[in-house]
């Protein structure tokens, strides 16, 4: 796929503002950094940039800085170095620095929060940021945006890039000289390359995400890419970092490309399917694909490793050989990796993702473990039971597979960080709210046949005080609900599904229908004065009016609630 070719849209405007197509105009030259009363002077400002920098293809780079901000002053030299490396791009690159001491409104909109912030609009959209604020780097971060996400390599560039990856990567390996039918999966997967941008910004707001990286490799014949990585037909393929090199993973997992007409959608489900590794190892590069899985509906298996002091063995020298790359995780973590592989491998059906990772004192405490004199393992169940286990005796293969055999079979006692005790049942034929713990989520919520809805809540907290009366007015008068209220300033909360929806804070009320209880729905709290007709039409909306309280009861309800907040306003506490 070739790039489109830029007209006069956005390169025409920045030469036009630094003194026509022929050089340097009066106090700007070409590839200079646009201040907003250069843009000003358009017609149409900031809006009348984007659209034109989309028509021809190219990017628009906004510094948001301000003149007290040392950080944005150790920046400037930079951006401009940047801005004039791309003085000459086609398609163009346009960079703009905007002062919001100024000029605040863009920065408001994008909900940005800091300074020095560099945002990257393609197709007049904004999709990512510039992170990188030394020259080179940030020039390459730029090159490949322009790529729209895509490095275009050889077999052997391709093998040193994943020898230095911490995640594994998705390329689209043709042959553009050869007659195969390449143009719709050349298409799908640039599509599918670009949308990355979109999803990281996405994602990077619950902070579980790591960016994948996507290469080309167009190779007459395919001669090398057949050598190195046993591709010799055009073909997407997933490829796993060197760091994971294993006899017991599958490196390399491919996906045919000639005659593709299946969207760029079927290549983002087969990378998904195949980006884990049976046992990941760790590194910043991947932390947050991994970590994150704690919190969204998986199972993980982790062992906690240190360096220091830990017997590698003759297994471990021999896997840290040909690894400089990950020489402050050798020998040690890739023998235990390994080691836990052979685990792994007979528990495919079973739906853990395994890891692992150096040990931390968080780590360690997180799992309920003093100390990591020898190697720590656990696990989180963040969908089926909403609870952590943790193995407790000596480290070996044998044991971790008897741990997990027990644990998947039930027969594991679930660990919390947090002592909340079990809370007493509710009584048969009552109604109202109670108090629920992580020690029973699974149980009263997830195993419980009728619908649930749980109110989370946490001491000191405003709202909470103020929702909490009228949620338990509600329980009170709706037989058919279970409702609950968990605190969660003392609980373990690690049903991932709630854990995502709980993410903006507290309170927050939450519905777990019946044979759904992992496609749970949010109620959305705007105060106390209208909850109660809110909650009933939500449950209306959610379940149907069958499991509304009767209207007499919420009117009751809602006349109770009008009488109380006169006697305070009297009492002068409001």
């Amino acid at each position: 796929m070739g790039q489109r070719r830029a007209g006069a849209g956005a390169l025409a405007l920045v030469l036009a503002l630094a003194g026509g197509w022929g050089g340097a105009g009066p106090g700007l030259a070409a590839g200079a950094v646009l201040g907003m009363e250069d843009v000003s002077g358009l017609g149409g400002g900031i809006n009348a940039l984007l659209a034109e920098a989309a028509d021809a293809g190219g990017l628009v780079i906004a510094k948001f800085y301000a003149d007290f901000c040392g950080h944005c002053k150790r920046l400037k030299p930079h951006f401009e170095a940047a801005a004039a490396a791309f003085e000459d791009s086609d398609p163009p690159v346009t960079f703009v620095e905007i002062d919001v001491k100024k000029d605040k409104t863009l920065y408001e909109e994008l909900e940005l929060q800091g300074i020095p912030r560099m945002m990257v609009w393609m197709g007049g959209i904004p999709v990512t940021e510039v992170v990188n604020r030394e020259t080179e780097a940030m020039i390459e971060e730029i090159k490949l945006l322009q790529a729209k996400g895509v490095q275009h390599v050889s077999p052997d560039v391709l093998q040193e890039k994943l020898s230095k990856e911490g995640m594994s990567a998705v390329a689209l390996f043709i042959d553009s000289e050869a007659e195969a039918d390449i143009e719709s999966a050349e298409e799908a997967f640039f599509e599918l390359a670009e949308g990355e941008y979109h999803r990281k910004k996405k994602l990077d707001e619950v902070e579980g995400y790591s960016r994948i990286s996507y290469f080309l490799v167009d190779e007459p014949g395919l001669t090398r890419s057949a050598e190195i990585f046993g591709v010799s037909e055009p073909a997407f393929a997933v490829l796993k970092p060197t760091l994971w090199k294993s006899e017991r993973e599958e490196m390399v997992t491919t996906m045919p490309a000639s005659e593709f007409e299946e969207g760029w959608g079927a290549i983002e489900a087969f990378a998904m399917e195949n980006i884990a590794a049976r046992v990941a190892v760790l590194t910043a590069e991947n932390v947050k694909h991994f970590s994150s899985m704690e919190n969204t509906g998986s199972k993980v298996c982790k062992l906690l490793i240190t360096e220091e002091g830990t017997p590698a063995g003759e297994d471990g020298k021999h896997l840290a050989d040909g690894h400089p790359e990950a020489a402050e995780q050798t020998p040690q973590t890739l023998a235990y990796a390994e080691e836990l592989r052979s685990v792994a491998a007979d528990f495919k059906e079973s739906g853990i993702q395994f890891w692992v990772e150096i040990a931390t004192e968080a780590g360690v405490e997180d799992l309920g473990f003093e100390d990591a004199i020898q190697p720590r393992f656990g696990c989180v169940d963040s969908k089926e039971t909403a609870a952590k286990y943790r193995f407790g005796g000596e480290y070996s293969a044998e044991n971790i597979t008897g741990f997990l055999k027990n644990m998947l079979a039930g027969r594991t006692e679930p660990f919390f960080n947090k002592l909340a005790e079990s809370s007493p049942p509710k009584p048969e034929g009552a109604t109202g709210s109670f108090v629920l713990t992580a020690r029973d989520f699974s149980k009263k919520v997830l195993a419980a046949p009728g619908d649930t809805m749980v109110i989370y809540h946490r001491p000191g907290c405003p709202h909470c005080h103020n929702f909490l009366p009228q949620y338990r007015r509600f329980a009170k008068i709706s037989p058919e609900l279970d409702m609950y209220e968990f605190d969660v300033f003392g609980n373990d909360l690690l049903h991932g599904p709630t854990y995502k929806m709980i993410g903006g804070g507290v309170p927050k009320a939450i519905l777990y229908p019946a044979g759904a209880k992992n496609e749970p729905q949010l109620f959305n709290y705007y105060g106390p004065e209208d909850s109660l007709d809110e909650l009933n039409d939500f449950v209306a909306t959610s379940l149907g009016p069958g499991k509304c309280p009767s209207k007499q009861a919420l009117t009751e309800a809602k006349n109770e609630y009008w009488e109380e907040e006169a006697k305070k306003k009297k009492a002068g506490e409001l």
